[in-house]
């Protein structure tokens, strides 16, 4: 019976948070910048790259390339909750004329400058895509309503397969 009264609250603590997924195409939180230099990756006619869609969330990506010489591009996430994990496709293959480099900076709530960065060169052992690949995780935040931007990283070639993200609310 002791045991019992003890592990009620722990229980009960555990029931009260969700974990949501957001996903990466119709989501009224989620906004892309420049909206015309991204696109939906499985519909995708001009991309040289194609993820196969049937390991993708949901079948979508959304996709772009961000040339060293241009305004990184980005993309917005906004959510109310504690965490947030973000997730890419991450391409392996050299593809001749295309950068394959995964490089991100994320901005959590107006942040001056990144809380954490990303970077992954395509890496010849493993697979040519790499499904579900966790690029960013944090916890621990109040939950209230929260920005979080993810952005090519400046000054390199960044190439973005943005799939999904998961928040976790109380």
């Amino acid at each position: 019976m002791l045991a019992f009264i003890f592990s009620f609250p722990l229980v009960a603590c555990l029931v009260a948070a969700t974990t949501v997924q957001v996903t990466d195409i119709d989501d009224a939180g989620v906004s892309y910048s420049p909206p015309e230099k991204w696109s939906q990756g499985a519909d995708c006619k001009v991309c040289t790259i194609h993820p196969d869609p049937s390991e993708a969330h949901d079948g979508t990506w959304h996709d772009t390339t961000s040339p060293s010489d241009e305004a990184p591009h980005s993309f917005e996430l906004q959510f109310i909750g504690t965490g947030i994990s973000v997730f890419n496709i991450i391409c392996n293959k050299q593809v001749h004329g295309q950068t394959t480099t995964t490089s991100l900076d994320f901005f959590l709530d107006d942040e001056e400058s990144p809380s954490q960065t990303f970077t992954h060169p395509p890496d010849k052992t493993a697979p040519d895509f790499q499904f579900q690949f966790p690029v960013y995780t944090t916890a621990g935040l109040d939950n209230v309503a929260h920005t979080l931007r993810v952005q090519a990283a400046s000054g390199v070639d960044s190439f973005i397969l943005f799939d999904f993200a998961q928040f976790t609310r109380v």
